[in-house]
């Protein structure tokens, strides 16, 4: 099985502003493509940011847009958390734009760094050698998919 499992922050939108270019548009692609068995949401969030997330997602119409759905949703208050929910629903690609969650990830097989901080780049690499490192979202999705067959 292909199982997805897609970041909030800086991957889907920006902290408390505009979603991330091409976020929306691809991730419709993606479902659409059904190159995924199942498709999540995971994203670190205290509780405050958890309820914008939700309310945000909600705003943008992202459950109805992409296809996924309002269940797939699940947060963690601390970056580490999130290999606990990757293993529990079996994620094994996982996009996110900070390495030093992907490094906690071992139990995913494809790991994409989207647009991370270049100084983070640098610092964390190395350690990182299994990530796959896109600027965009429309480099990404040929990528998703290709990789999925």
């Amino acid at each position: 099985m292909r199982i997805l499992g897609i970041d909030c922050g800086n991957v889907i939108f920006h902290g408390f502003g505009r979603s991330v270019p091409g976020s929306l548009e691809n991730i419709r692609k993606i479902v659409q493509s059904k190159h995924f068995d199942k498709i999540y949401i995971v994203s670190r969030a205290r509780i405050i940011a958890k309820y914008y997330y939700l309310a945000r997602l909600k705003y943008i119409n992202f459950w109805n847009y992409t296809g996924i759905s309002r269940n797939d949703i699940y947060f963690c208050r601390y970056d580490e958390e999130k290999a606990a929910i990757c293993k529990q629903l079996n994620i094994n690609y996982f996009i996110d734009d900070r390495f030093e969650v992907l490094r906690h990830l071992s139990m995913v097989d494809k790991k994409y760094a989207l647009d991370p901080k270049l100084a983070k780049i640098k610092r964390f690499a190395k350690s990182n050698s299994d990530v796959v490192i896109v600027k965009s979202w429309t480099e990404l999705t040929p990528l998703l998919i290709r990789s999925s067959d």
